[in-house]
């Protein structure tokens, strides 16, 4: 990327220790100089390539062609260049028919996207806003439900000491296991659990 902002040069790194990468991305919020987004920074901590959010960067993946994937919780998915040029977005809000995109975004082996976004559903007359995972294709532009937290939990049941209607799960993480399976924490249920490659079961469930 071309030369640093000024809020950005104005802050300084010093690297520790023997690397175990050559390169690290880093997200900086709330910085003393104002700068807001990620860096990726080298062995000797300088500052290679930088890319500026409003606000906070909650997850980063990679494709295959080696574009960055980055989710900006303000607005949305957007996919960088290596130069930080934007290839395309994918956009919060707006009518979509997914909910608010949140917390992560991870790229599976046929170089498509998963990514959280909640999903709200009236139970008995109160609405709650629970948990999808949604499948988005950036070449095609293609968006698709895999699954939702409702099909497979119980929101009588299931719940946790900071669990309420407008925030049942909050899902944290996904991971796409050994298997192919997809693994999901969700902080409010103090909980990791499994879904099946197929989507379809939960294979396990840990805590909670």
């Amino acid at each position: 990327t071309g030369p640093l902002p000024s809020d950005l040069a104005a802050l300084t790194m010093t690297a520790e220790g023997i690397p175990t990468q050559p390169l690290t991305m880093i997200e900086l919020m709330i910085t003393t100089t104002g700068y807001n987004g990620a860096l990726i920074a080298d062995a000797e901590g300088e500052i290679v390539w930088f890319w500026r959010t409003r606000g906070q960067v909650n997850g980063v993946s990679k494709l295959g062609n080696g574009d960055f994937v980055m989710l900006e919780v303000d607005s949305g998915l957007v996919v960088l260049s290596p130069d930080a040029q934007v290839r395309t977005r994918l956009r919060n809000g707006g009518g979509q028919s997914f909910g608010l995109i949140h917390h992560d975004a991870i790229v599976t082996q046929n170089n498509t996207v998963l990514f959280l976004a909640r999903d709200t559903k009236v139970i008995r007359d109160t609405s709650v806003v629970g948990e999808a995972i949604w499948e988005w294709n950036p070449t095609s532009g293609s968006v698709t439900k895999r699954w939702s937290a409702f099909d497979h939990f119980d929101w009588a049941i299931d719940q946790g000491a900071q669990s309420a209607p407008q925030n049942w799960m909050h899902a944290n993480s996904l991971m796409i296991g050994p298997r192919g399976n997809i693994i999901v924490s969700l902080r409010n249920l103090d909980e990791v659990f499994s879904i099946s490659p197929d989507y379809r079961t939960i294979e396990w469930r840990l805590g909670g």
